[in-house]
């Protein structure tokens, strides 16, 4: 019998290679976010003295180009190697991956609509605790900094939160010339200033609330979050749609990858195992990975061939289907053996579960029918 008995199946070279190129963009990039958080930690003698990371109180920017960065790095990874090496490890891996990145992310979607005064909260805590650390790290004050700017707001609630500050709280004891006043991003913009005046602040708290309102911008920066939120809802849910619709996309995709190359290799597997009986090799090994349907037309006995029978034992059989197959010239197989060339044959099916190997040793033949129920298992008969 020929190859062409086999249905052939092939892995969609569109799928591979667009898994491959989104997914080597998407290294690309981890490796340069995670080059610029170790740079900046490294600007900050981080790296000389790991033990300094907990030594900020607020929150160190760094972290989200290396958290993201590291997750970036690890999904282009597996789908790149995934998909050009066509390993179903990595492949499930990025799946997984992507998939637990989505229901978190609709965790924290399901969430922040249901807990919004909690969020709000947090928020507060969050922007106050990194109110106290403004002139401890330079890469949080620039993010302070470009916050109140971009949303021309001041403090977590106003201007006051600055307090919070010991540079820039109230009282007596305090020797700092910002004593009362709000770092320059707090300013309100003069359009004929090219040069930005970055003791804009000072003393301002200690004016009264009318007068401060001139000079600097007195809404907090958690209430202009949910004004901005709000005005931009369609624009976020958007944005948030498309990613989540990027990343099913992708599952699919990877998904679909893995069962081509697992129809692959059930392919060559049938093809391996049809060779291995019709060639009327006497013993041989086959390594198979994944659930796999095998197929195999086995020949009969030659004529003239002694009666006798003889069961079998081997540690992974071939585990035959409720429904085997068509037995032609009343043969009864439970396992693939390899026998001599006749013109009688027959048609069994398989199951062999992963992974293991197949030992095909020589057939036991018999040249009487089989009884109705023998209660042996592994037992081979030849009619």
């Amino acid at each position: 019998m020929s190859g062409k008995h086999f249905k052939g199946h092939e892995v969609s070279c569109c799928i591979k290679y667009f898994i491959f190129g989104f997914n080597i963009i998407f290294w690309l990039l981890g490796v340069a976010f995670l080059g610029i958080g170790l740079w900046a930690w490294n600007e900050k003698g981080v790296l000389s003295n790991i033990s300094s990371i907990t030594d900020l109180g607020g929150f160190d920017p760094v972290w989200l180009f290396l958290v993201t960065g590291g997750v970036m790095f690890i999904l282009g990874f597996a789908g790149c190697i995934g998909a050009l090496r066509e390993n179903t490890l990595l492949l499930k891996f990025f799946s997984v991956f992507l998939g637990i990145i989505f229901f978190l992310e609709l965790t924290a979607g399901v969430l922040a609509f249901v807990f919004k005064d909690w969020i709000k909260d947090q928020l507060n805590f969050f922007i106050n605790n990194n109110i106290r650390a403004y002139r401890d790290d330079i890469d949080l004050q620039n993010l302070i900094d470009f916050t109140q700017e971009y949303w021309e707001c001041c403090g977590a609630f106003g201007a006051d939160d600055w307090n919070l500050n010991i540079y820039f709280n109230c009282t007596d004891t305090n020797p700092s010339r910002e004593k009362c006043g709000v770092p320059f991003s707090c300013c309100t913009k003069d359009p004929a200033e090219d040069v930005i005046n970055t003791q804009c602040g000072y003393d301002v708290r200690a004016k009264t609330d009318a007068e401060q309102k001139t000079y600097i911008h007195v809404k907090g920066c958690v209430p202009q979050f949910e004004k901005w939120l709000q005005d931009n809802l369609t624009v976020v849910a958007g944005i948030f749609i498309g990613v989540a619709l990027l990343q099913i996309f992708g599952i699919c995709l990877a998904q679909n990858l893995v069962s081509d190359i697992e129809a692959v290799r059930a392919s060559w597997a049938r093809r391996q195992i049809f060779h291995l009986v019709s060639s009327g090799t006497r013993t041989s090994h086959l390594s198979v990975t994944g659930p796999t349907l095998l197929s195999a037309r086995l020949p009969a006995t030659p004529a003239g061939h002694s009666t006798r029978r003889q069961e079998h034992s081997t540690p992974h059989s071939l585990m035959p289907t409720p429904n085997p197959g068509r037995v032609t010239g009343g043969l009864a197989v439970t396992h693939a053996y390899s026998a001599t060339p006749s013109s009688c044959q027959l048609t069994s099916r398989f199951i062999l579960p992963p992974p293991c190997f197949v030992r095909v040793p020589p057939p036991s033949l018999s040249m009487r029918r089989p009884p109705p129920h023998s209660g042996k298992k592994g037992s081979a008969y030849y009619a």
